[in-house]
């Protein structure tokens, strides 16, 4: 309620700020009240897209647009202001002095069949960025989060650790200072903080910062040649429980420009952070190298890197192998890419509880537009990754496809437009251990159609459909149909209706469905 406050407020003030611009300013806007109506049965925790319906009357959309004079430029958005899950957002920028942001939004979470166990997410993010000389950059942003409500322990039904309620406010702020010189030098100091509350458990209560300082130095040493160099130092504090951590890295980047085909780039990571409550240090290292030539139409990257992790417990080190080809038509009519890349762990003292892991990964992609109006592509990706210790591996393969269809007529009368779009995934996932195997076949179809007659009658139909096959049972669906006409020029209503269905087969009483229907009218508004 304190949050819907808020919102109100900020549309209160922004009456009497329109109300004090120049003859300069332009407004348009949008008001929308209308309504929601749902129908539901079954396990109401399976649909997450029907977590955030509520049933009743509502002023569905308030937007506000334009300017008070010809620097000072404003955004108000904010949808469904009278029922939970309601969401905002403003902006407001002044030219050569700064902007300022924020945004609202809340959601609910579901957890039980019947929709008893319920809570609530609440986010409000604000930034502010002031520019009062051009080399100069100042900005400063606060995020605060809240979590209420109750939750399910694990296993249902007994007493577990992470309790039966959500009472939790995550607080996270930054600062940062940018400066900018003609000669392309540059340089920023940033500071960053978080905090965590728990009503219900202490323990849960957490504090820490981060300090860290970048410098890019351009054409130092010779003009082909870049340097970035970042480092920085934190800690993270669960006072409660008497744990602390403290964090220090380095960081460095070079990019030479050799030739103008070629360009090579080298990164440097150190990173040691200190567990104080366990006496134990871990220190970090990564070198990475990478080149990348262009000639023409196409731009071939390879690149190679090792990393180190190293404690008072274990030392395990990482190989990683990376290599693309990209190529594109100079008229951007087609364009595609190959990659492949490799990861692999060794655990030099056989103390980790995966020890050495091997993955691998190849993908192939390929975008076209053959002609006017028509854009197609595809993807395939295939992944590995072994546990030879463990004697268990994994292997996945994704492919997917899509294509859409834009057609406009010019009459006399008027623009008809139509849009039409598809899209398909499949999936295939296997894994195998020594005990036995998981096997599962997935399958995403997306469509969509929009239809617009000389921008007074607009029609729109969408499917989403989701089959998981094989070790699993599971189908899930939405049809989605949209219809909306502007009457008096300025006036228009809306008409949208949405069907949801669930159906594991697997688990008995794990379905739902839902028939869902939204009707508001609107009214829209300019000064122009």
């Amino acid at each position: 309620m304190r949050n819907a406050t808020a919102i109100w407020v900020a549309c209160a003030v922004l009456v009497p700020m329109c109300a004090a611009a120049d003859s300069t300013s332009v407004w348009n806007g949008e008001v929308r009240v209308g309504g929601v109506i749902e129908d539901e049965t079954g396990d109401v925790s399976v649909m997450q897209e029907t977590f955030n319906i509520h049933e009743g009357v509502t002023m569905t959309r308030l937007r506000l647009n334009g300017r008070f004079d010809r620097n000072t430029h404003l955004y108000f958005d904010a949808d469904n202001l009278t029922l939970d899950g309601r969401r905002a957002q403003l902006d407001l920028r002044r030219t050569g002095w700064g902007r300022f942001r924020s945004k609202y939004d809340e959601n609910e979470f579901i957890f039980d069949p019947a929709g008893a166990v319920v809570s609530t997410r609440r986010d409000w993010f604000s930034t502010l960025t002031l520019t009062p000389r051009r080399w100069l950059w100042v900005s400063g942003d606060y995020n605060l989060q809240t979590r209420r409500g109750d939750r399910i322990g694990f296993p249902n039904g007994v007493d577990s650790n992470i309790g039966d309620a959500y009472d939790s406010n995550l607080n996270r702020w930054r600062a940062q200072v940018q400066a900018n010189h003609h000669s392309g030098v540059s340089g920023s100091l940033q500071y960053d903080g978080v905090a965590l509350s728990d009503g219900i458990d202490p323990r849960h209560q957490r504090d820490g910062m981060i300090l860290s300082a970048n410098l890019r130095l351009p054409g130092f040493i010779t003009n082909r040649l870049t340097h970035v160099v970042r480092g920085s130092i934190g800690e993270s504090e669960l006072p409660t429980v008497g744990t602390s951590y403290d964090l220090l890295t380095v960081q460095y980047t070079g990019v030479a420009a050799l030739m103008r085909p070629l360009r090579l780039k080298y990164r440097f990571y150190a990173a040691q952070v200190d567990d104080k409550a366990e006496d134990n240090q871990t220190d970090r290292w990564i070198h990475d190298v990478d080149a990348e030539f262009q000639w023409k139409a196409a731009l071939a990257s390879a690149g190679y890197g090792w990393e180190a992790w190293d404690d008072d417990r274990s030392v395990t080190t990482y190989d990683n192998i990376r290599a693309a080809l990209s190529l594109h038509h100079p008229n951007q009519k087609i364009s595609g890419r190959l990659a492949y890349s490799t990861r692999n762990k060794e655990d030099e003292e056989d103390q980790t509880l995966l020890r050495d892991t091997e993955y691998a990964r190849a993908d192939v992609r390929l975008d076209a537009r053959p002609m006017a109006g028509v854009t197609v592509g595809g993807r395939a990706a295939e992944r590995t990754r072994k546990l030879p210790d463990l004697d268990a591996e994994a292997e996945g393969l994704a492919i997917s496809a899509y294509g859409s269809y834009r057609y406009e007529h010019f009459g006399e009368t008027g623009v008809i437009a139509a849009t039409l779009g598809a899209d398909y995934r499949y999936g295939d996932d296997d894994y195998d251990n020594a005990l036995g195997e998981y096997h599962v076949t997935s399958q995403f179809v997306t469509g969509r159609i929009d239809l617009d007659v000389y921008e007074k009658i607009r029609a729109a139909a969408a499917v989403h459909f989701i089959d998981l096959g094989d070790d699993v049972d599971i189908e899930k669906s939405i049809l989605s149909f949209e219809l909306g006409y502007t009457f008096f020029s300025k006036f228009d209503a809306k008409a949208k209706y949405n069907v949801y269905n669930y159906d594991d087969f697997l688990i008995a009483g794990r379905y739902y469905t839902a028939n869902v229907v939204w009707i508001d009218v609107g009214y829209g508004f300019s000064t122009e």
